[in-house]
């Protein structure tokens, strides 16, 4: 299965930046970011909303909007019920209350409320700028957004599926993988190639279009679940069921190929709680660790999802895990 555009190795790319430009991470502490969720269900006006606002969130989210441009926050690890994206303008103070709200309230397990990714107009926040966010008494954690890109794919027709003779799979029969559910969290998947259209559960795009524009979700989902003995591309290591997301977001101009989503990439983990997916995978690379992503990798886990990867910082990131949050 070929991808739908070549894909070039890593020694062919520019350095790629560590962080995604103008976006941060908050976590507010659960007691803050409850206390502000009950004063959004009582209070009636925009005043109001004002009046209920601790000093000690207040204070953050002014520097940002005064000082680079506060465009928009929107709660981490929450699936459905999304708002209308702000516009690119000062954000105003009950969109705030309604993003923190439901950070608080929404995510399915307490250890993911609270994050909040954060837009700004001007995107140089330096080490200076992060500390004085965390001086505050409301946050628990402030980061940059880490940058995540495709793993350069292998052309299959250069290849012959090695992998498949490496682990001698033509030696035996097809393992029977029909009520396994695998998450392919990627640039997306061509849901109507003739190699995966039966094997393809789900697929999620967001407000993306559904076109794999580089053909590397397609080409890791062909390696997972194609179909055999169809005459048509490759044959996938088993016949499990494949829920696929597009976690890079379609390209703005020529050569922008790979513009990570750290948003959309959190909602995926999220709906992979309680749900009947028990196998993630994550062909992406990233250089920097992320306490947030760890705090989700460790939830996950926990409820028995193993998270197959192909990359070095994961290692990192799952071994460190973030000790869980006091209450208050």
């Amino acid at each position: 299965m070929a991808p739908t555009q070549a894909m070039r190795v890593a020694g062919d790319r520019p350095r790629r930046r560590k962080h995604v430009p103008g976006q941060l991470i908050v976590r507010l502490k659960p007691a803050a970011a409850r206390q502000i969720a009950a004063a959004s269900l009582q209070a009636t006006t925009s005043r109001a909303l004002m009046a209920a606002m601790p000093d000690d969130v207040r204070g953050p989210i002014d520097f940002l909007r005064d000082n680079f441009g506060l465009q928009s926050m929107k709660p981490l690890f929450v699936v459905g019920g999304d708002e209308a994206p702000a516009q690119p303008q000062a954000m105003a103070l009950a969109a705030v209350h309604r993003s923190i709200a439901r950070s608080a309230t929404a995510p399915p397990r307490e250890a993911l409320a609270g994050f909040q990714i954060v837009q700004l107009k001007d995107g140089k926040v330096d080490a200076g700028v992060l500390k004085r966010l965390r001086a505050s008494r409301a946050v628990d954690l402030v980061e940059p957004v880490p940058n995540r890109w495709l793993n350069a794919a292998a052309d299959p027709m250069k290849i012959r599926q090695w992998g498949l003779r490496a682990i001698r799979w033509f030696d035996r029969p097809r393992p029977g993988a029909g009520r396994v559910h695998v998450a392919v969290l990627d640039s997306g998947v061509d849901a109507g190639h003739p190699d995966l259209v039966d094997a393809i559960e789900d697929y999620r795009h967001d407000g993306n279009g559904p076109r794999d524009f580089l053909g590397h979700g397609t080409h890791v989902s062909g390696t997972i679940a194609a179909v055999v003995n169809n005459s048509v591309g490759i044959a996938g290591l088993a016949n499990c069921r494949l829920h696929c997301w597009k976690v890079f977001d379609d390209p703005k101009r020529a050569g922008d190929d790979e513009n990570f989503n750290f948003d959309f990439y959190s909602k995926a983990l999220a709906a992979a709680l309680d749900s009947n997916i028990k196998v993630i995978n994550l062909s992406i690379g990233g250089e920097e660790h992320s306490k947030t992503e760890a705090t989700a990798f460790a939830e996950l886990i926990e409820a028995g999802v193993i998270i197959s990867i192909q990359r070095r910082w994961q290692a990192r990131n799952i071994q460190r895990r973030k000790r869980r949050p006091s209450p208050n």
